[in-house]
Order: C-alpha cells, then structure tokens, then sequence
C-alpha cells in the first residue's frame, strides 16, 4: 500500500510539473509573467502563484478547466460575480484573459493565509497551539466572518453554493477570506439552474435535489462548516459511493453539537448548539433565513444571551445573567451577593 501510494503521489507531482512547465511558457512568453508554484486546485481550476513583473506584485492566476467554451463561461460567470462583490474577504480581480493555449485565466490578489480545513486537520489531531488559537469564541468569531460575506452577496443576489472549510482562508492576524466562486448563481436565476454544483458533504437537500434554492441553502453550508469546525466530524456521511453518499445526505440527521465529545476538547459548549443545528435543518423553512439572522443567533449566544435547552445551557443562562447584573452596578451588586448569600448560610 505504501509503495502504491507514492507511485500515486509521484505520479500527481510529475503531472503539475508538466502543467507548470505548459503554463509557465504560455504566460511567461511576454516576460510579464514569473511562475512560481501551484496553490490549489478547485471544481474548475487551479490556482497558481505568479510573480507579476510590470506591477512588480505577487498574484495569483486562476486557469480554468475543461473545453476553451466551457472554460470561458465559468471565467466569466466568476468575473461577473466577484467584480460586483466589493468585500474585503472576497478576492479583488486585477485581470483577466487568455493563455496560448487557449485557456481563460483571472489574475487575482494573491491571499496570504491557510485553509480551514487544514486548520480543523490540526484540531482534531489535538496539536495544542492550534486549540489555543482557535478556541470555541474564536471559531464562532470564524463563522460570524464567514457570514458577514453572505451578508453582503446575499443582498446583492448571489449564492455562492460551495462553501467548505477548502474555500475558507484564514490569515495569520485571523482574517478571513472565501474563495472559489466558480459555482455562484444569481438568486433570480436559481428556479432555472439544472446543474448540481457543489461538494455533496456541505449541501443542502434542496441542492441536491436542484430545486428550492434560496439565501438558507448557503446557510446550511455555513452550518456543515461550522459543525466541523467544532465537532471535529463530519456533518455527514463520507462513505460510499457519490450516489450513496447524496441519498444519505437527504435524510440524514447528525448528532447535536453539544453531545460530542473529543479526546482533545471535550463537550462542545451547549450554547451554540441551537445556532449550528438549526442551519442543518433539512427543511429550509426550519433554517436561519437570512446569513444577519444567523449572525444575530451566535453573537448572543458569545454575549451571553444564552437559549435555554437543556440543564447546561440553564445554568450556563443563569451564570451570564447575574455576571451582566454585577457588570451593570458592581459596587453594590457584590455586597448584595454576599448579604444573600450569608443569609442563606445563617
């Protein structure tokens, strides 16, 4: 098996090499263009990190995949939605245009920073740095950013159909950012989008299905996301065949948040249990209905405006309401505190 996996290995690495090799003489044939490495590939292309010579600047250039009409679609399918996105965790478009071979590519700003999903790898390996960086309050404050991106394409009509933690980049100041619009659609257009576009493990039913969507499709994403984020697990089930793995997506139920524990975390805390799973609903009535609401639901429960659901969440409710009682009039709060409480004793 060992042996297998590094011919597959090998194999992979001697096929970037001959596309770095291919792009590196289609771009580089005017001399503006240095290329350095790849990036990462996503649904359509592969991103790669070029050095611009005119504008003396790092970029990054995306190729995009598949047939040159194809291709040209989705470069400016992507073009036309991020070109209306102006966001600052959402990548500027500085050009676009044609290799000599053909394919469309968008240069882009290059963003500095790393994976969710790699960062959820080191959580669930129980690496002790990377828990203390990323607390509980830090991934909800993770999530609250990746909203206020839907906030704003949401108000501006686009859905973005394929968030996952590989399409979420966090800088090393915790800045994040969402990548990979290649799968967008207009809210207006989606009665009419036949294709199903997406990774299986973040979508909702309805996207599945290719019916229904709406501003809660990507909030179940957000959802998926923000379960792994803190669970550590899946939101769904990851074995089996594509085919089977959509038809258990449709009826599957994950275990509540606050019910998980993990050798190197323990219980996930019971007040983002609400918000978490309320996004995975099936039923898209059932979910946050906007990405503000969702918003709204997690920064209460980080203030302390916890819902109570179970005796946790009763006694954590209890503990936040008189902390903001002593907040509000410490001096005589704390003597009132000690009176009862010495008269509970006596």
């Amino acid at each position: 098996v060992g042996d297998e996996t590094r011919q597959i290995a090998l194999a992979e690495r001697d096929q970037l090499d001959i596309q770095l090799n291919k792009l590196t003489h289609s771009l580089s044939g005017d001399e503006r263009f240095n290329v350095n490495t790849s990036i990462g590939e996503g649904t359509f292309g592969r991103v790669w990190h070029v050095i611009d010579r005119d504008l003396k600047r790092s970029v990054a250039i995306k190729i995009f995949k598949g047939s040159t009409d194809n291709a040209q679609a989705v470069c400016q399918e992507e073009v036309k939605f991020v070109g209306r996105l102006d966001h600052p965790s959402i990548p500027t478009v500085y050009d676009m245009g044609v290799t000599d071979e053909g394919q469309p590519f968008l240069m882009m700003k290059l963003l500095e920073g790393e994976s969710l999903d790699k960062i959820i790898n080191r959580l669930r390996s129980g690496d002790a740095f990377t828990h203390q960086r990323y607390s509980f309050v830090k991934r909800a404050d993770v999530i609250i950013q990746l909203l206020r991106v839907l906030v704003k394409s949401h108000e501006v009509g686009i859905l973005h159909r394929d968030i996952k933690p590989e399409n979420i980049l966090m800088s090393s100041d915790g800045h994040l950012s969402l990548i990979d619009w290649g799968c967008a659609v207009e809210l207006c257009d989606v009665k009419e989008q036949s294709q199903v576009c997406g990774t299986p493990l973040f979508m909702p039913p309805e996207q599945i299905l290719g019916i229904g969507l709406s501003a809660a499709s990507d909030l179940f994403s957000v959802g998926g996301v923000a379960y792994e984020l803190f669970c550590l697990q899946a939101p769904a089930p990851t074995e089996g065949t594509l085919h089977e793995v959509l038809r258990a997506i449709l009826t599957y139920e994950p275990d509540q948040v606050d019910q998980i524990h993990h050798p190197a975390q323990g219980y996930v805390p019971s007040e983002f249990y609400i918000t978490i799973m309320r996004a995975l609903r099936r039923d898209p009535i059932e979910r946050p209905q906007s990405a503000q609401e969702m918003m709204i639901m997690l920064q209460r429960a980080l203030d302390g405006h916890i819902d109570v659901v179970c005796p946790r969440t009763r006694i954590k409710s209890t503990l936040a309401r008189f902390s903001r009682w002593i907040d509000r009039d410490p001096y005589r709060s704390v003597p009132y505190f000690y009176l009862t409480l010495s008269l509970i004793i006596l």
